[in-house]
C-alpha cells in the first residue's frame, strides 16, 4: 500500500460506504414533481445520519446545466416529466472525501446517453492505473463517447481528492488531447465523464445565478463581514458551501453580498452546455495504490 494512503485509506473507504448508500436514494429521489430542495435536503442529511459530512451541496443539475446548480434559499426549483437530472454528492468522514454521481432519465429518449456515460466511466476506472499517462484514461473515455454517438464536454474534467480538499491539483480529462501528467499511487481521483449530444457545441460555459460558494483567504475588516466570514471560516473552512446551509438574517444577507462582491467569498458560477443541448455524468472516486485501483463509491 502507498505510503500517503497507509493512514487514510480506511476513512476513504468509509465515506464510500456512505456513498454507495446514498446512490440509490439519489436515483429514487429523482422524479417529476419532486422538488430540488427536498433532493438535496434529503441526500444531506441521509449523509448525516450515516455518520458523516456533505463535502459539498448536493448540485441537482437538470438537461444543460452540468454542474454547480444546488437548491437556493428560497427554493422553487422543481424536476419535470422528460428531465434529464444529474445528481452529484460527496461524503466526508474526519476530512477524507469521496464525490460521486448519477444522471436519471425521466425521458425514454435519454436513455442511451446515460447508458453511455456509464460506460464512459468504466472505460476511465479500467485505465486509471498507477503511472499512466492521464491522456490515457482520457482517451478511453473519449473513444467510448465517440463509439456510442456522443460528443464528451471537453472542459470538465475529473479531480484529484486530498483531506478537506475537493480539487487537490491533479486532473483526469476526458479527452486525449491537451493534459499531461500521470495517475498517480497513493493518490485518491474522482473520475466524472459528463457527454452531450452530438449537436452539442462539447463545452461549458459560466452561467448565473451562482448558488454554491466557497471562502476565499482575504479576511474583510469591516465588523459584521468579518464576524460572518468566521463563521463559514469555522463551519466549512474552504470547502464548497450553499448559501441556504447559512440561514442568513436579514442583516447577514447584506454582509454575505459584500464578502461577495468584495472577493472575500467566491462563486461558483453554474456551468451550461454552450448550444444548450443536455449533459448526462456519471462519477466514482478512486483510490490509486501501486497494485491496483480501488472503487470507494460502489
Amino acid at each position: 500500500m502507498s505510503g500517503s494512503l497507509d493512514s487514510s485509506l480506511d476513512r476513504y473507504v468509509q465515506a464510500g460506504m456512505i456513498a454507495v448508500k446514498l446512490r440509490p436514494l439519489a436515483e429514487k429521489l429523482v422524479k417529476s414533481g419532486a422538488s430540488v430542495a427536498e433532493i438535496c435536503e434529503s441526500i444531506e442529511e441521509e449523509t448525516r445520519r450515516l455518520g458523516g459530512k456533505p463535502a459539498f451541496p448536493v448540485n441537482v443539475c437538470v438537461g444543460s446545466v452540468a454542474a454547480h446548480f444546488t437548491a437556493p434559499p428560497e427554493g422553487g426549483h422543481v424536476i419535470s416529466d422528460g428531465d434529464l437530472v444529474k445528481v452529484d454528492f460527496g461524503a466526508m468522514v474526519d476530512g477524507f472525501i469521496v464525490d460521486t454521481a448519477v444522471s436519471v432519465n425521466l425521458s425514454p429518449m435519454d436513455s442511451g446517453i446515460v447508458r453511455a456515460a456509464g460506460d464512459c466511466l468504466e472505460a476511465g476506472i479500467a485505465s486509471a492505473r498507477a503511472g499512466v499517462e492521464v491522456a490515457k484514461v482520457g482517451a478511453a473515455i473519449q473513444r467510448t463517447a465517440e463509439s456510442a454517438g456522443f460528443k464528451v464536454i471537453s472542459n470538465l474534467t475529473g479531480h484529484e481528492i486530498s483531506r478537506h480538499n475537493l480539487h487537490a491539483g491533479g486532473v483526469v480529462p476526458n479527452v486525449e488531447r491537451g493534459y499531461r501528467g500521470k495517475v498517480q499511487a497513493g493518490k485518491v481521483y474522482a473520475i466524472e465523464p459528463f457527454l452531450t449530444y452530438s449537436y452539442g457545441a462539447g463545452f461549458v460555459v459560466e452561467s448565473s445565478p451562482s448558488v454554491i460558494f466557497r471562502l476565499a483567504r482575504s479576511r474583510p475588516r469591516d465588523p459584521a463581514q468579518a464576524a460572518l466570514h468566521s463563521k463559514i471560516a469555522g463551519s466549512f473552512g474552504t470547502l464548497p458551501f450553499a448559501e441556504r446551509w447559512l440561514k442568513l438574517s436579514g442583516e447577514e444577507k447584506e454582509a454575505f453580498k459584500r464578502l461577495v462582491d468584495a472577493g472575500c467569498v467566491s462563486k461558483y458560477p453554474q456551468l451550461v452546455e454552450k448550444n444548450g443541448a443536455a449533459v448526462a455524468q456519471a462519477e466514482h472516486t478512486v483510490a490509486v495504490l501501486p497494485e491496483k485501483t480501488i472503487v470507494l463509491t460502489r
